[in-house]
C-alpha cells in the first residue's frame, strides 16, 4: 500500500513507475523533472496508477524507489 503524493488516496500497487516530467533544463529550480506513479491495476484501457511524488533528478527518484524496495524487505505493508 503505497499513499498518494496529496495523501487523499491509499493504493495497492504492484509496481512502481517513473517518467521525464520536463524537457526543461535543471536550471529551473522551481519545475519538477520527474514524476513517481504507482501502478495499482491494469484493463483493457492501460495502467491505472496514481501518481506519488514529483522529483528534481533522477538520483531522487532513485533513492525513492530504493526507499519502497526496503520497506518492502522490512515487512512494511504500507
Amino acid at each position: 500500500m503505497i499513499r498518494s503524493q496529496d495523501g487523499k488516496q491509499l493504493a495497492g500497487c504492484y509496481k512502481a513507475v517513473s517518467s521525464r516530467i520536463s524537457c526543461l533544463k535543471k536550471s529551473a529550480d522551481m519545475i519538477p523533472q520527474y514524476a513517481l506513479y504507482g501502478v495499482d491495476s491494469q484493463s483493457f484501457w492501460g495502467k491505472s496508477r496514481i501518481l506519488l511524488g514529483y522529483y528534481s533528478d533522477a538520483n531522487s527518484i532513485r533513492e525513492e524507489i530504493n526507499q519502497i524496495l526496503l520497506a518492502i524487505e522490512d515487512g512494511m505493508v504500507s
